[in-house]
């Protein structure tokens, strides 16, 4: 009978930094696609103007009426333009996001690295125990030296020696106050917090916005808006409230979200030979 391979821990498949960095790129990529949609609504629009300015014109119209239809047309035209910029920025977002996959060689060494950094951590977890073990053995040795001292001054007090005569007492009250504090403890807490292995967690829903919280080797820390995660207490405590999450935008919301900024700023779209239009409904 054949045995299953029991499979080794899973750590986080992309580095923090490349899903923040995707992150950056997919806010940009949805701005990107709402104008793409507005102005193939306004497209729609002045068609549908322009074919009925000229069924007018045909049927003798005023110059007025011409004039108007000649501005239709040339906005026709400057959208149409501004339409191709923007599916071209937004292929090119689409592309980077996909470079930032890891192709199977990448991500074969990044395990390998992961797996490193793991044993390095754990290798590090048994020397603060043999620290730990070291500091027990000199606070009973301290705890020696100071009931000797009590001794000390017991029988010097007996001698009628001067209450504030040097006796060498403190000589180790700093060393013993840095020991006396619990090291050990906090170590294995973040030993088991960096690989993942924190017991009671439990699954909590990301959101309208995007969630950063520290990496660690399972998890990159960036939660996508509704993503479904498992969090510890602690963790759980430090995502945005439901009262700080964006509410989702309405389609007015979302088209006023990506309106040009003013004459002073850049925009984040730049369309090349012609200003950006302002988006209005």
């Amino acid at each position: 009978m054949k045995t299953r391979k029991s499979r080794g821990p899973i750590w986080s498949p992309r580095s923090q930094k490349s899903m923040l960095a995707e992150r950056d790129l997919q806010i940009a990529l949805d701005k990107c696609r709402i104008h793409i949609a507005y102005q193939e609504r306004r497209i729609a629009e002045l068609k549908k103007t322009s074919a009925g300015q000229t069924n007018t014109v045909m049927h003798g119209a005023s110059a007025a009426i011409q004039q108007a239809l000649s501005r239709t047309l040339t906005e026709i035209a400057e959208r149409e333009r501004e339409l191709q910029e923007f599916k071209r920025k937004g292929k090119s977002l689409v592309e980077q996001i996909a470079a930032l996959t890891l192709t199977p060689k990448q991500a074969a060494e990044r395990r390998r690295l992961q797996s490193t950094l793991a044993a390095l951590v754990v290798e590090r977890d048994c020397e603060d125990e043999a620290i730990d073990k070291a500091i027990g053995k000199l606070i009973n040795l301290l705890e020696c030296r100071a009931r000797t001292t009590a001794q000390i001054v017991d029988v010097a007090a007996k001698l009628e020696f001067a209450p504030d005569v040097d006796l060498d007492g403190s000589r180790y009250t700093a060393l013993t106050n840095v020991l006396f504090q619990d090291t050990l403890a906090p170590c294995r807490e973040w030993l088991n917090w960096f690989l993942g292995q924190e017991k009671e967690k439990q699954e909590h829903v990301i959101g309208e916005t995007w969630v950063v919280i520290p990496e660690t080797l399972p998890s990159s820390g960036v939660f996508r808006p509704r993503e479904r995660v498992m969090l510890t207490k602690r963790q759980a405590a430090s995502l945005p409230s439901a009262e700080t999450q964006a509410h989702p935008m309405s389609p007015a919301e979302a088209e006023a979200s990506v309106m040009p900024p003013k004459p002073q700023q850049a925009d984040e779209f730049p369309v090349q030979g012609f200003p950006v239009r302002e988006l209005i409904s």
